[in-house]
């Protein structure tokens, strides 16, 4: 089991582009989104949360976590639960880690990858913790 323990006060929103959590597994889940509901209505849900598509595509940007929990909630609206697994399973694939496949590989098999998260997850969050605790 993991588990995922925020660091500090987040209770003020943060702006939008703010360095906390890496854009990168967010990509997947537009994909989704674009491919279910079409590109003008994903535009129109991000412009919602006060995002531009065009910019959260780019996965070396870095997202407040703010931002993401909301995002996250308009993802299991859009597309449900299954849609959130979805994500999940495509955004540890080789089309959408890019330059980090080989070192996901280099891990072996998602339970190391999980459990190097404690020593690795600060390069991809910066406002949170983990713990493998299973």
């Amino acid at each position: 089991m993991l588990r995922v323990e925020e660091r500090g006060d987040l209770t003020e929103p943060a702006p939008v582009w703010a360095s906390e959590v890496s854009a990168l597994f967010v990509r997947p889940y537009l994909d989704l989104l674009m491919a279910r509901h079409g590109v003008a209505y994903t535009r129109e849900v991000l412009d919602g949360l006060g995002a531009d598509l065009d910019e959260l595509q780019d996965g070396s940007r870095w997202i407040p976590l703010d931002f993401l929990n909301r995002f996250t909630e308009a993802v299991v609206r859009d597309l449900g639960e299954e849609g959130l697994r979805e994500g999940a399973r495509r955004s540890v694939s080789r089309a959408y880690v890019g330059a980090l496949w080989p070192l996901l590989r280099l891990l072996g098999s998602p339970r190391m990858f999980y459990k190097s998260l404690p020593t690795t997850g600060h390069r991809f969050n910066k406002v949170s913790e983990v713990e493998v605790v299973e």
